[in-house]
């Protein structure tokens, strides 16, 4: 068996490498490509119980599947993939499967280009555990086609019936059944739940924005976010989803969710409560408990999985009263088991148990069940409660005051009673647990009951600070961005809760922590509103008492530069920070506000090259005197731009040329990014093309990994330029394009503005022979050279 084969790690790069493709195109994260092959398996070889997404990445690992499941992955990623044929061929060559190749070579042959354009999704992760549900997932495949007339599809049932997995598991198929050769039917899924929160119109406005990469509309009025978003969802075909409706009490939301959203769109909602009378126009699926065979096939996998002989050996007869208890509730059914499992008891007893709670089951299970748990079970149990998503191992542990075997044993306890659910099942400390929403809202309640509650939000802020110190300011790599990406709702959530308990000094904290962060992913607005909600509560300390708030003023203003960076009033306020830093002779804070860094770039935007120079080499001084590599490669960065613009070329590509090497040599790929795209610039003025497209090349995949949108959008203004200008109007407006789309998610106006001179001036008429441009000679001039402007932290 091929379990038993020793590995084949060519297999598994070029394996991984195939699905990478996969997830490139379709603009998914890698995990939700596995799922989405593990399924296309599944559903080709008509498997009653679906492959796991760790099958795929055993595969992945270097241990080849069978020949025919061989061919269906690489079905997949052709499709989907466009993977070459080379790539294709050398696969089944290392998985011995060289008598599949003149079928292979069928396939290359019917391997249809995918689909265009970028698909956008928030959709959390299907649950590992799902099974059954064929027909209402047919049944809602149906309603979201798109030849359905169904606006707006209800989902609704008991809490615990399982709604929202049912929901995320049928847009999971819908999206992965989707025809190569067909126009997708959405261009975007969008997920909100208020299962956590007072779920708001504002709240759901701002998520589509930010899905959508528009973040400009967070810093809207609620009236403006209106207008903005339904003229998105006619541009876009979305399909928004709304989790637990039944508390939302938003009636604008509500209306908006009801009857707000344009034909092209679609909405589904899960909701406890339904009322056809209120709600005309809407088509309803009534989600009950599992039918028998699918709620026996449910029990009998859970028992075979822990070897449970009190359920192995009973027979579909003795099953039938547990099933009839719990209505076929799979929630209330899990915990069920885990009482036979942890209590040892026979199922007599327990459905006994069920029975005398028959009216008020979730109230009845869970008073069972806290009785049931020890003291750490209990402590880990309110602990994950606290948080907003869900929590880390480590993190549960810490809140808690729970570690090592223990806390491993209380984890493993609570999620066999189906207290708690692994979301990622990650290895060793990352994995992260999740609370249903009654099992959180019982946890909350008795938290307040005992007098616990503040305590444990205060040592879950805690926590919070504690985590996100270690990875603020700018030494940023991917691991970075990934964990605070997973942490991201959490951090938000604890500066939230930090100003409304008015602990200032968390908020700097948690702010100064992640700032970089929200400015890699593009997140300004979100960033700015936090600063001026901390700046606004009452009663600050005066900045000579408090200066790490003129940090945070610095932070402030170096996003509005962002977007308007021509602005001399931006400027001063730069200046005048810089003045208040200086009075306090504090060199440790003028090194963290970065405010060197700010005015280098503020000044070479105003076309002040020489001052520019001053503040980059005081930058780089500073930098060595404290030791800071990486703020040495900054500020290094910002005197060969500087260089640059003052006509000193050779020396400036020297800088960056070296740059390149050290960040290379630091693994620092972000900065070999931009220094890439400034030395392609260099090489552009200096006329040697071919070198300059490479380095462009080169930046635009690095802004394109890392998600940098500024960086991205950079690039394609001097793409887009330089194209123009050697008469390839094609490319040039291909270019032009992608960069104001960029412009207009970043919110960056005046580039915005640029680009649409340059798309007027290619769609300008024939003249005489002669195209007419739009743009002045001294215009083309300067789209040229600084359409790119100054901008860009590395």
């Amino acid at each position: 068996m091929a379990s038993k084969q020793p590995p084949n790690p060519r297999f598994g790069k070029l394996l991984t490498e195939a699905v990478s493709s996969v997830a490139k195109r379709k603009h998914l994260n890698m995990e939700v490509v596995e799922e989405e092959i593990a399924l296309a398996v599944s559903r080709a070889e008509k498997l009653d119980a679906p492959l796991s997404f760790y099958t795929v990445q055993r595969w992945m690992r270097g241990y080849p599947p069978s020949a025919q499941r061989l061919m269906i992955v690489l079905d997949f990623c052709l499709r989907y993939g466009r993977i070459g044929t080379d790539l294709a061929r050398s696969l089944a060559a290392e998985a011995d499967g060289s008598h599949l190749l003149a079928s292979l070579d069928g396939q290359l042959d019917r391997a249809a280009p995918p689909a265009s354009g970028r698909f956008y999704t928030n959709l959390p992760r299907r649950h590992l555990s799902f099974r059954g549900r064929v027909q209402e997932i047919e049944e809602i495949h149906r309603l979201l086609a798109r030849e359905s007339r169904a606006a707006v599809v209800v989902v609704y049932g008991l809490g615990g019936v399982g709604k929202t997995s049912l929901v995320v598991e049928a847009v999971h198929q819908l999206l992965a059944c989707q025809p190569p050769d067909e126009r997708a039917a959405y261009d975007a899924v969008i997920f909100t739940s208020a299962r956590d929160m007072q779920l708001s119109l504002r709240d759901v406005l701002d998520e589509i924005g930010r899905v959508l990469d528009f973040p400009t509309v967070l810093r809207q009025s609620d009236e403006e976010k209106l207008i903005f978003v339904q003229n998105l969802l006619q541009q876009f075909r979305v399909l928004l989803i709304v989790d637990n409706f039944e508390t939302v009490s938003d009636a604008r939301l509500r209306r908006f969710a009801l009857e707000g959203v344009p034909a092209s769109s679609k909405v589904i909602i899960t909701t406890r409560d339904y009322h056809p009378a209120l709600w005309p126009d809407t088509h309803a699926l009534h989600l009950t408990g599992l039918d028998n065979v699918e709620a026996l096939g449910l029990i009998r996998e859970w028992a075979s999985e822990r070897n449970l002989a009190t359920l192995t050996g009973a027979s579909d007869a003795d099953m039938l009263p547990l099933l009839r208890a719990t209505e076929g509730n799979p929630w209330v059914l899990l915990m069920s088991l885990g009482f036979i499992a942890h209590r040892k008891q026979p199922l007599e007893t327990v459905l006994q148990d069920l029975w005398q709670g028959h009216g008020a089951i979730f109230d009845h299970m869970f008073s069972t069940i806290w009785d049931l748990l020890d003291g750490e079970e209990q402590r880990i149990l309110l602990a994950l409660a606290c948080f907003t998503t869900t929590g880390m191992r480590d993190a549960i542990g810490t809140i808690a005051g729970v570690s090592g075997h223990a806390l491993t044993a209380g984890l493993g306890r609570l999620t066999e009673l189906s207290m708690m659910t692994i979301e990622d099942d990650w290895t060793g400390t990352l994995s992260r647990y999740h609370l249903h929403p009654l099992t959180r809202a019982f946890a909350q309640s008795i938290a307040e009951q005992m007098g616990q509650l503040d305590d444990l939000r205060a040592r879950w802020l805690a926590w919070c600070v504690d985590f996100a110190e270690p990875y603020g300011g700018e030494s940023f790599d991917m691991v970075t961005h990934e964990m605070l990406r997973a942490e991201q709702e959490n951090l938000f959530a604890a500066i939230g809760y930090a100003l409304e308990t008015r602990q200032i000094d968390a908020c700097i904290r948690l702010v100064t922590a992640i700032w970089h962060h929200l400015y890699v992913v593009g997140d300004w607005n979100r960033l700015i509103q936090i600063i001026l909600d901390v700046l606004a509560v009452e009663g600050l300390p005066d900045p000579q008492d408090e200066p790490r708030l003129l940090k945070l003023k610095t932070y402030l203003e170096y996003f509005y530069y962002l977007k308007e960076p021509a602005s001399q009033d931006i400027l001063q306020h730069l200046l005048a920070l810089e003045q208040d830093i200086r009075v306090l002779e504090d060199d440790q804070l003028l090194l963290d506000s970065n405010i060197l860094n700010y005015l280098t770039q503020a000044h070479l935007t105003c076309g002040d090259y020489q001052q520019a120079r001053s503040y980059a080499e005081q930058h780089i001084a500073l930098c060595q005197r404290f030791i800071n590599l990486r703020g040495v490669i900054s500020g290094q960065y910002n005197l060969a731009r500087a260089l640059h613009d003052l006509g000193e070329l050779d020396k400036a590509e020297q800088i960056l040329v070296s740059l390149i090497h050290e960040a290379g040599l630091m693994q620092w790929e972000r900065a070999v990014g931009y220094c890439s795209s400034r030395l392609a610039q260099i090489l552009r003025d200096k006329g040697r093309k071919a070198e300059s497209h490479k380095y462009y090349e080169t930046a635009l995949h690095i802004s394109e990994k890392w998600g940098e949108l500024l960086l991205q959008e950079m690039v394609l203004i001097d793409l887009a330029a330089l194209s123009w200008r050697e008469g390839d109007d094609e490319a040039a407006f291909a270019h032009a394009v992608k960069a104001r789309d960029l412009a207009v998610r970043l919110d960056l106006r005046l580039d915005q503005s640029r680009m649409d001179d340059l798309l007027r001036t290619l769609g300008g008429a024939d003249v005489g022979g002669e195209r007419e441009h739009v743009l002045s000679c001294e215009e083309q001039t300067y789209l040229l050279t600084a359409a790119s402007g100054a901008r860009g932290l590395i």
